[in-house]
């Protein structure tokens, strides 16, 4: 094998054929029959570099660096390459006429390869265009002046990169997630609408999904989340009239119906514009014909949308499988079940969502969905201190490292996997590359984008993680959770006006939403008014919360028997779990020492509250202090800025 710069030599002059295709790699052109084919850079990359060393099988080791050099990515992010590199040459499914799956090792280009001179294109012209513009010198030195001209160039041009590189890893330290959504908007409301029979919501829930997941696969088509789902249809004003003040352009609706053996699907596709239904169908079957009834509906919608939207791009062939992710109908409904309880997210339910996924895989042991869902309940019950935390995020991680195993395109994994780095292990290098490959796999995940940005606050990045918030909210405008986030974004940022502004949208979402005391007394605290801090706190149910905030807002209105009072009852009730608020109180009572000790209490609890170090705006005067930097250090986190303020009050 010749040098990394012998190679891009050669892909600068020469162009490959094969199968009616050439490849440009200098010019970052694919063509068939002379026609361009569409393909994404990274995935013209890996084929570049395949078609290159077509000669033997090449490493998925090797791949990752060659296509994402000096970076660290996912597994998944090459599969998800590979596969868009495959869809240009139409290589998909099992045929692999061009890219073979070397199982155990990589991948290998098995077609027929002829290399040809390349034709000079753009790059090449200017190139040459800039050898004549020092004014025509034809003497026999003239051509090794060009080369060196060109050689400076190109190493300047490389150090271009290298610096944006580095400078834009520091301005955006977790990439993935687009700026702005794109492609037109569509929703599909749940199946299981007003007046369904409760027995037929977990086949309704699993159609909702099937239909959403698929769209989401096709290219220019941006699917609203399930929150902001269930919140359109649920509008007092309509569903089509939000859809139009939300800029959806169409609606998919329908109903599951289970009577007996008998299943009837009916979907349909409606105009968000005008509210006119556009298009709809009955699918009548037997229940043992589940998966065939969800396919060819959901084959019969994706015609239907095609012939509103020509230029729809994506094929939907096999997707309904990879989604449900099991041929065994009886272990899929037993993971609807268990779906159905986990979105509820209570304590008991997601106990009752434990057996039922357990169940689920002993029917279907490759069952990945099932295990990526287990894990999550597992990791989300240790979270809230059910069971033994240390046994129940080691389950998690062993369920999602075998979800991952089984089907490494599947998100939820990587998430639960950061879960556990970010707030258990506080291994926050790997809880950002966790991310990273959960972000690659879904890109415009609302959650995903908000959970990014949490973690960016978590980093100490509060300006950072603006960017992704606002995002989720675009993304997911009707989402509780996620405008809750950005509330709690907006004042770690220190943006009070746009805090309050978002506080109201999301009252206005959500009225009864559980942390609206918390999110009403952290804002008040931020903007310098411990009154109505006070005052709003004293509604909160969680007591570690109600408890270590009136302190706070007591002391800094000169209360201190009250604070004093609060402060006393958090310690004897709650030391152990509350340890972290407890530290809180006394940094913002000015009693660093103090904070300290009770900091280092939480360290030894291992309390998840500590990966807030640097999110929570109330240790802000610790931030000077030996010991808290030397915290931070243990726990891999970065140093600071000094405030411009050292506390919250006025």
């Amino acid at each position: 094998m010749g040098s990394p710069e012998h190679e891009e030599k050669q892909g600068f002059s020469e162009a490959y054929e094969f199968g009616g295709f050439v490849l440009t790699p200098a010019e970052a052109s694919l063509t068939r029959a002379g026609e361009p084919v569409e393909i994404q850079q990274k995935a013209l990359t890996l084929l570049s570099y395949l078609v290159r060393h077509h000669d033997r099988n090449v490493s998925k080791e090797e791949l990752q660096q060659a296509v994402w050099p000096k970076v660290i990515v996912s597994e998944a992010a090459l599969t998800r390459a590979v596969m868009k590199a495959r869809k240009a040459l139409a290589d998909g499914g099992d045929r692999q006429s061009w890219i073979k799956t070397v199982h155990g090792h990589g991948y290998r280009f098995t077609g027929a390869v002829r290399r040809v001179a390349a034709e000079t294109g753009p790059a090449v012209a200017a190139a040459a265009a800039a050898d004549d513009a020092g004014g025509g010198d034809r003497s026999p030195a003239a051509p090794a002046r060009g080369r060196s001209r060109r050689w400076l160039a190109a190493v300047c041009a490389g150090l271009l990169v290298l610096v944006l590189l580095v400078v834009g890893d520091r301005l955006r330290p977790l990439p993935g997630i687009p700026s702005a959504p794109a492609g037109f908007a569509l929703v599909v409301l749940p199946f299981a609408g007003p007046g369904a029979d409760p027995g037929d919501a977990p086949l309704a829930a699993g159609m909702t999904e099937t239909l959403r997941s698929e769209l989401s696969t096709q290219a220019g088509v941006r699917v609203l989340a399930e929150a902001s789902s269930a919140r359109l249809e649920a509008a007092p004003e309509g569903a089509d009239a939000v859809a139009r003040r939300l800029g959806v352009r169409y609606l998919v609706e329908g109903r599951v119906q289970a009577e007996g053996d008998r299943l009837r699907i009916n979907v349909a596709l409606v105009s968000g514009h005008t509210g006119q239904r556009l298009w709809s169908q009955r699918f009548d079957g037997v229940r043992s014909d589940l998966f065939g009834l969800q396919d060819r509906s959901a084959g019969a919608l994706l015609t239907a949308l095609r012939s509103e939207e020509p230029g729809l791009d994506g094929a939907a062939d096999g997707l309904g499988h990879r989604i449900r992710g099991t041929d065994n109908l009886a272990a899929y409904e037993l993971w609807l079940a268990g779906a159905a309880e986990q979105r509820a997210r209570t304590k008991t339910s997601l106990q009752a969502a434990l057996p039922l996924f357990e169940q689920s895989l002993e029917l279907a042991p490759d069952y990945a969905r099932a295990w990526s869902d287990l894990a999550l309940t597992r990791v989300t019950l240790a979270t809230w201190g059910v069971g033994n935390r240390a046994e129940g995020m080691a389950a998690a991680r062993r369920d999602a490292q075998r979800a991952i195993g089984l089907d490494d395109q599947l998100m939820r994994p990587y998430l639960v996997l950061m879960e556990i780095a970010a707030r258990y292990e506080w291994r926050f290098d790997t809880a950002r590359r966790y991310l990273a490959a959960a972000v690659a796999l879904a890109p415009n995940d609302p959650d995903l984008a908000a959970t990014q940005a949490t973690l960016l606050s978590k980093l100490g990045q509060h300006e950072a993680a603006l960017d992704p918030v606002e995002r989720a909210w675009r993304l997911d405008p009707l989402n509780p959770a996620v405008a809750a986030t950005r509330v709690t974004r907006l004042i770690r940022a220190g943006r009070v006006n746009a805090a309050r502004a978002a506080l109201a949208q999301l009252l206005e979402l959500s009225p009864d939403y559980g942390d609206r005391h918390w999110h009403r007394a952290l804002l008040a605290l931020r903007a310098g008014d411990p009154a109505t801090a006070y005052s709003a706190i004293q509604a909160d149910e969680l007591a570690h919360l109600r408890l270590s905030i009136s302190a706070i807002a007591a002391q800094q209105q000169g209360l201190e028997a009250q604070a004093r009072a609060a402060l006393d009852e958090l310690v004897r009730t709650d030391a152990d779990g509350a340890a972290f608020q407890i530290a809180e109180v006394y940094a913002q009572w000015g009693e660093a020492a103090e904070s300290l000790r009770w900091l280092e209490r939480a360290y030894e609890r291992r309390d998840p509250g500590m990966g807030e170090l640097l999110s929570s705006n109330m240790l802000e005067p610790l931030y000077a202090e030996p010991g808290f930097l030397e915290l931070l250090d243990r726990m891999t986190l970065p140093r600071p800025p000094l405030p411009e303020t050292a506390a919250l009050g006025p």
